[in-house]
């Protein structure tokens, strides 16, 4: 082989490729526009039978909530639940997230994953709301094989008798099925 044969030559600096500009990155559009702009807290609470989802309310103490998620699971386990308070936006500027649907989505999803997966599902004022975002939600935080129970938010409870004890005789049903 002749050394003519095994040079390479380099392309020229006026016969450089030029490359397109890069489209945007897609993390600056919304994925998922229907979680766009949204406030919202939850609570997840769970034992190793049973996960309780709730929407939370600024109007009640995050305690009392708190405490009445424990009672309720309580009443069907002996196990002392483990809690995840979640409120979103996490920073009052709000352009300090980039792709806010997307994020919001992914800590939901991951959420839901360590707290609700094999677990019996709880939700709790997800169900009766139905908006854009709560949709958004229950997509992201309930599993597709359907939720156990659905009642009204840990709030409404708290300021609404009857509707613990329509929670109550709803779990003491599905309770009784399972056993």
């Amino acid at each position: 082989m002749s050394a003519e044969a095994e040079t390479v030559e380099e392309p020229r600096a006026s016969e450089a490729t030029v490359e397109p500009p890069a489209s945007p990155e897609p993390a600056t559009r919304p994925d998922h526009p229907q979680l766009e702009d949204i406030t919202c807290r939850l609570g997840f609470w769970w034992t190793p039978t049973w996960c309780l989802v709730s929407l939370l309310s600024d109007e009640i103490s995050d305690d009392l909530q708190s405490g009445l998620a424990r009672r309720i699971l309580a009443a069907v386990e002996d196990d002392a639940p483990e809690e995840r308070l979640l409120s979103w936006p996490p920073f009052s500027k709000r352009s300090v997230v980039r792709s806010e649907g997307a994020e919001f989505r992914a800590l939901l999803v991951s959420l839901s994953d360590a707290a609700c997966q094999g677990r019996r599902l709880l939700v709790l004022g997800l169900e009766e709301e139905q908006t854009a975002h709560a949709n958004a939600i229950r997509e992201a935080v309930v599993p597709e094989e359907a939720v156990s129970v659905s009642g009204p938010a840990l709030s409404e409870m708290a300021a609404n008798p009857e509707g613990k004890r329509a929670l109550w005789r709803r779990l003491r049903e599905v309770c009784r099925v399972s056993a």
